[in-house]
């Protein structure tokens, strides 16, 4: 018995896709080429198969079949209802969707055209899906509801939770959902976006050993993703820190004789161990305080502190 249903299952998929390409049937071929507005109204409406509903619907323009097809209550496909509305971008007719569709997918995509802000509102209180009140929160750019969400363990529905945290940068709740979600994916996502907020809160501090540690922690682990930062990052502090990181000598002398930027110069002479390089940047850099930091770090170089004397 199984393999007979496996094989009706087979025949019935070879009528529509071949060799991984999608196979039309002459009835979809046609309304490809079909301007006929009623003909088109005709097959949206009534046609048994969903895909050619949707390809009728698609080249459906009439304003008035739009709206038939949108508010028949007795069609039970909210998708084919909803593509109709979106058609015709009544505020009015997504707001009862966006309200009252079983269909959640159809509901977020509602919310998401929604412009009422007193209907957003209620979506974001009431509707029964995390990622539906998010999405009307996030929609009514409310930071303090937005915060009253993160912090609110019931929606941690698929990292709703979570989402919201990162769009207010909330680095504690982030960090609770990245200890304690029960989904793992949750967590190792929460992980990464703890890493990025943490790295761009650092990259601007003015102390070159913050910015070390930051992308060193950022990338702790990852070789690929710190030489991702050396080498395409357009931020050359960053190239500089990335490099330290990397123990990447040749691209700090790199670094050292061809960046525009003198701070960028600066900052990696005040890394380089090539004594010979260092000589020529004391005495040809066009900037006096990356000139001065070359002569600094060869003295350093050169003479090394015993350990524990400043």
């Amino acid at each position: 018995m199984k393999m007979i249903i496996m094989c009706l299952v087979m025949m019935i998929c070879s009528l529509h896709s071949y060799g991984g390409r999608i196979v039309y049937t002459e009835e979809q071929k046609r309304i490809m080429e079909m301007d006929d507005q009623v003909a088109l109204a005709k097959i949206a409406k009534s046609n048994k198969d969903e895909r050619t509903r949707f390809m009728a619907l698609r080249r459906l323009e009439d304003q008035v079949f739009l709206m038939e097809i949108a508010t028949n209550n007795e069609d039970e496909n909210e998708r084919i209802r909803y593509e109709a509305a979106q058609r015709l971008n009544d505020q009015a007719l997504l707001e009862e969707f966006a309200k009252n569709f079983k269909d959640k997918h159809a509901r977020q995509r509602a919310v998401c055209s929604l412009t009422n802000k007193v209907v957003l509102l209620e979506i974001a209180q009431n509707d029964n899906e995390a990622w539906i009140r998010f999405e009307a929160i996030r929609k009514l750019g409310d930071n303090e509801l937005l915060a009253k969400f993160a912090k609110d363990k019931k929606n941690d529905d698929g990292g709703a939770r979570l989402h919201a945290a990162w769009q207010l940068e909330d680095l504690a709740t982030i960090a609770e959902i990245a200890k304690n979600d029960e989904n793992p994916h949750v967590r190792r996502h929460a992980i990464e976006i703890l890493k990025s907020l943490f790295l761009k809160s650092a990259k601007n501090d003015s102390n070159a050993g913050v910015r070390f540690h930051a992308i060193r922690a950022y990338a702790y682990g990852d070789k690929k993703r710190l030489m991702d930062f050396a080498w395409d990052t357009k931020n050359g502090i960053w190239r500089v820190n990335a490099a330290l990181a990397l123990k990447d000598q040749p691209l700090l002398a790199h670094l050292a004789k061809n960046a525009k930027d003198e701070d960028v110069r600066w900052e990696a002479v005040m890394f380089l161990d090539d004594q010979a390089l260092l000589e020529k940047i004391a005495e040809y850099d066009k900037d006096n305080s990356v000139r001065k930091n070359a002569r600094w770090r060869l003295e350093k170089l050169r003479n090394p502190r015993p350990l524990g004397v400043d």
